[in-house]
């Protein structure tokens, strides 16, 4: 995808129906991915499968955040020549003083700086990476997190952050971001890496929980 979500053809056409207040849904027929926007305002996304909500500050909003991110991004992914297809509704909707709506421009902000990093990990880790966990403890004492732990108990051979971010119940962001910080302790290694070798390296400091 483009390193600068934020100046896609998607993304201007995005902020063009933000900025008219627009109610309805930007659609690309044939790969089930849509954006759902309440007075120009995102509510849902669904980016091949369930829609996901923008969320509250809860632990299950948060999760469903990060899954309307992850949302927002694949849409962004998009092949530029893709067409792309707005639905207005037939009846302007009630806002939803409930939900959360979250304002374009912000969120193209967001998918920026979390393109910008995956980005930065090209060459030593992707979202379809293989991993595999190192068959030795490295030499030093090492301490990681109770979600480090999880990923690294379901980290079998050939499996892919893409594919664990679902049964951690995680966005594949931070899988991404966790299962990079496991590469640089040394405990996990993903052979396809054409990078150089993490293990050792400052951690990234990406905040992954943003």
């Amino acid at each position: 995808m483009t390193s600068d979500p934020a100046g896609s053809p998607l993304a201007e056409q995005l902020l063009g129906l933000a900025e008219r207040r627009h109610d309805g849904v930007l659609a690309a027929p044939g790969r089930q991915h849509e954006i759902h926007l309440r007075a120009g305002r995102i509510t849902h996304v669904r980016a091949g499968g369930p829609d996901a909500a923008a969320g509250g500050s809860t632990g299950a909003a948060l999760a469903a955040r990060e899954a309307f991110l992850d949302g927002v991004r694949e849409f962004l992914s998009a092949d530029p020549g893709a067409a792309v297809r707005w639905r207005a509704p037939k009846a302007r909707p009630p806002l939803d003083t409930a939900g959360v709506h979250l304002s374009v421009p912000a969120v193209l902000a967001e998918v920026a700086r979390r393109c910008a990093v995956i980005e930065r990990l090209d060459g030593v880790l992707t979202v379809d990476s293989p991993l595999a966990r190192r068959p030795e403890l490295p030499g030093a004492a090492v301490r990681i997190t109770p979600q480090q732990w999880a990923l690294l108990v379901l980290a079998e051979d050939g499996v892919t952050p893409r594919e664990l971010a679902g049964p951690l119940g995680d966005s594949v962001f931070r899988t991404l971001c966790r299962c990079y910080e496991l590469l640089r302790l040394g405990l996990l290694d993903a052979p396809s890496a054409t990078g150089p070798d993490p293990a050792g390296a400052r951690p990234l400091f990406l905040a992954a929980s943003a």
